[in-house]
C-alpha cells in the first residue's frame, strides 16, 4: 500500500489556445478564459482516464514496502530522491522499467519516500491522436456550454491505445 501527492505540476503546454481556437473556428478572444479552463479540465480528464501525465508532474510517494515500487504517474522522467527510513539512497541503486521502481538488493524498510518527475519531457512527443481527443473534448464542452450533454466515448477511443492498465 502507498500513497503519493502531487507537489508541483508544470502548466500545460501541450497544446496553445491558438491551436484550440483554429479547431473550434473561432476568431474573436471573448472567450478565451473559458477556453483556456476548458483545455485544462480536458487534460485532466484525459490523464485521468489513460493513467499517464502529459504535463510535467513532481511526485512523492510513501511506501511502507521497498519492494518493486508502482509508480502512480507515467512516464517516468527522473527519480531525483529515494528516502528508506531517513537515509538518502543512491541513485545507481535503483532501477525504472516503465513506471515500476525497483531496488539492485532487498532492503527492509518501515518507510519509503521517493521523489520523482513524470510526464513528457517534450510536448512535442504527445501523440498526435491525444492532442486529437484533447481539441475534440475542449470543442464537445464548448459546444455544449448551454446545457447540452458531452458524449466521451468518441474521445476515449483516442485515448485508449495509451491507457495503462492496472491490476
Amino acid at each position: 500500500m502507498y500513497s503519493y501527492k502531487i507537489l508541483e505540476q508544470s502548466r500545460q503546454n501541450i497544446l496553445t489556445l491558438a491551436d484550440v481556437k483554429n479547431y473550434i473556428r473561432i476568431s474573436t478572444d471573448n472567450d478565451d478564459n473559458l477556453l483556456g479552463s476548458m483545455m485544462n479540465a480536458a487534460i485532466q480528464v484525459a490523464e485521468n482516464f489513460m493513467k499517464i501525465s502529459l504535463v510535467k508532474k513532481v511526485i512523492e510517494v510513501e511506501s511502507e514496502n521497498a519492494m518493486n515500487i508502482k509508480l502512480p504517474y507515467a512516464p517516468v522522467i527522473e527519480i531525483t530522491h529515494v528516502i528508506v527510513d531517513e537515509t538518502e539512497v543512491n541513485l545507481d541503486d535503483i532501477k525504472v522499467y516503465r513506471d515500476v521502481l525497483s531496488f539492485s538488493k532487498y532492503l527492509k524498510c518501515t518507510k519509503l519516500k521517493i521523489t520523482y518527475l513524470a510526464g513528457y519531457p517534450d510536448a512535442s512527443l504527445v501523440p498526435v491522436s491525444i492532442l486529437q481527443g484533447i481539441m475534440l473534448h475542449v470543442s464537445s464542452m464548448y459546444d455544449s456550454r448551454g446545457g447540452g450533454a458531452v458524449y466521451l466515448g468518441e474521445i476515449f477511443a483516442l485515448y485508449q491505445p495509451y491507457r495503462r492498465i492496472e491490476i
